[in-house]
């Protein structure tokens, strides 16, 4: 389980196949949607629950000035065990259904997650309450992981106003290996796919309808998948935009990256996927994740002594070192 602490700074290397983000932020949050306005329920499979969660369970949370449909969602219950049984099929079946029909899905909490999720946001709300200068010690120019003022992160050239503190996974040198607010999402068209790991779609459509409000639901982990899921899927499943808006008070979110190894080399899938996948760019290198995570994190903090670093001791290209790629093309069929 990973922790925001209160300590000294935070010396972490830059090894992200897990990623923490608190933030607290003047805002509320949403998705652009294709489907969610005309929503036919599938088949609840044994281990899953589909309790919807629209307007008229849970409370208005949108914020003022925003025109956007409330999501009306299934939540998902997951069995402890995954033993590929004809329930356990069934659910995964139907995950991928609801992931492609609504770019995003909804996870009901177990207990100890709720108590997980309430001891997580009571040390966000102690951090972020602390004096500036306190904050503004947990920096390492090693490494992304820390805290991040207001007006540090910068998202297609606009300063993101939040507070965040980012907790990755710390490996030692000798280890081998809301109370406000809700999301709004908005699902890509199939002529408005991008290839969001060659540039950053920050931003996208920010401005224009399709947008659906996804209310925040207490005991729920709402989950969307990421630019790499979309790559080796060839576009079968998509990484699906979202954005925050501006609310009437302060917003406390805590978001958890799942990410492929910084060693990894990713490949499409040649099949699979639900039938002939299209094709989504021409490379046979794939993608390096450790270069694909720099650059982001590079682009979003430009100004961050981590960035300044790489740069003046011009670290960069040990990118191309054969132990930072270390994990050979994934998948390789």
């Amino acid at each position: 389980m990973i922790l925001l602490t209160r300590g000294l700074p935070c010396r972490v290397r830059i090894i992200p196949p897990l990623r923490l983000r608190a933030s607290r932020m003047s805002t509320a949050a949403a998705l652009p949607t294709q489907a969610a306005n005309a929503r036919s329920t599938p088949t609840a499979p044994p281990c899953a629950s589909y309790p919807n969660t629209n307007s008229s369970n849970v409370p208005n949370t949108m914020p003022p000035g925003f025109k956007a449909t409330t999501a009306d969602l299934p939540t998902f219950r997951l069995p402890t065990r995954i033993t590929n049984s004809p329930s356990d099929l069934a659910l995964g079946k139907a995950l991928i259904s609801a992931w492609r029909q609504d770019g995003i899905i909804q996870i009901a909490m177990d207990t100890s997650h709720k108590q997980n999720w309430a001891d997580a946001r009571a040390a966000s709300r102690a951090f972020f309450g602390r004096p500036h200068a306190e904050k503004a010690a947990c920096v390492d120019a090693q490494s992304f992981a820390g805290y991040i003022a207001s007006g540090e992160e910068v998202t297609d050239g606009v300063a993101d106003y939040s507070e965040i503190f980012t907790v990755m996974k710390d490996l030692g040198p000798e280890d081998p290996r809301d109370e406000v607010g809700g999301l709004f999402i908005r699902r890509p068209s199939q002529e408005e796919k991008f290839a969001n790991w060659e540039k950053s779609a920050a931003g996208l459509k920010e401005d224009d309808d399709g947008w659906v409000y996804v209310p925040p639901v207490e005991g729920v982990h709402t989950v969307i998948l990421g630019d790499m899921m979309q790559y080796i899927t060839r576009n079968y499943l998509t990484a699906t935009p979202h954005k925050v808006g501006l609310n009437t008070r302060e917003r406390f979110a805590i978001a958890y990256f799942h990410e492929p190894s910084f060693q990894a080399l990713l490949k499409p899938f040649t099949d699979g996927c639900g039938g002939p996948a299209e094709q989504v760019l021409h490379d046979t290198e794939g993608i390096h994740y450790g270069t694909h995570f720099t650059n982001m994190f590079m682009r979003a903090y430009p100004d961050r002594i981590t960035t300044q670093r790489l740069l003046a001791e011009d670290r960069y290209p040990m990118l191309q070192r054969p132990e930072l790629r270390s994990m050979g093309a994934i998948p390789a069929a």
